[in-house]
C-alpha cells in the first residue's frame, strides 16, 4: 500500500521555466536577493538554461554580488559567444567590480558592432566619466598631501 497508485511523481509541469520566471517577477519588484533562490533553483534543474543564467547575474548585479553575476555571464557566453546583450552585460559588470580600464576596454571594442540599443555607447560614457572622477581627486589629493608635506 505503499506504492503510489497513480505512478512515479513527477516535478511540476514546465518546471523548466516556472522558477525562472519566478525569479524574474521578483526580481521586477526588486526583491533581489528573494529571486536569487528562485534563479538558483531552475539552475539547478536545468543548468544550461541561459536566460535563468542571465536572470541571476543580472539579480546578484543588483545585489552587489558581482563576482557571482561574472560567473554567471561567462557561463552564458559558453552557449553563445556572440550574444551582444549578454556581453553588455560582462562589460557592465566588469566595471561595476572595479575593473573601470578592463570594462572601457570592453565597450569600446564592441561599440561599432551594435550602436543601438546604446547599451556599449553608456558603458563607454559611465567608465569615460568615472575615470575622469578618479583622476581629477587623485590629482587633488596628491595635490593636498604636497601642500601638507611642505
Amino acid at each position: 500500500m505503499d506504492a503510489n497508485p497513480f505512478g512515479k511523481k513527477e516535478d511540476v509541469y514546465g518546471f523548466q521555466t516556472l522558477w525562472r520566471e519566478l525569479g524574474y517577477y521578483i526580481s521586477r519588484l526588486e526583491h533581489y536577493e528573494r529571486s536569487l533562490n528562485f534563479f538558483d533553483e531552475a539552475i539547478k534543474k536545468t543548468p544550461n538554461d541561459k536566460r535563468a543564467l542571465i536572470g541571476r547575474a543580472r539579480a546578484r548585479a543588483k545585489a552587489c554580488q558581482y563576482e557571482g553575476a561574472l560567473e554567471d555571464v561567462n557561463k552564458a557566453l559558453t552557449f553563445d559567444p556572440d550574444d551582444l546583450v549578454v556581453l553588455a552585460d560582462k562589460a557592465l559588470n566588469t566595471y561595476l567590480s572595479c575593473e573601470f580600464e578592463e570594462g572601457l576596454v570592453q565597450n569600446t571594442r564592441l561599440l561599432p558592432r551594435r550602436q543601438k540599443p546604446d547599451h556599449f555607447s553608456m558603458g563607454v560614457m559611465h567608465v569615460s566619466v568615472n575615470l575622469i572622477i578618479f583622476n581629477q581627486w587623485l590629482h587633488a589629493e596628491k595635490l593636498r598631501h604636497y601642500r601638507v608635506s611642505t
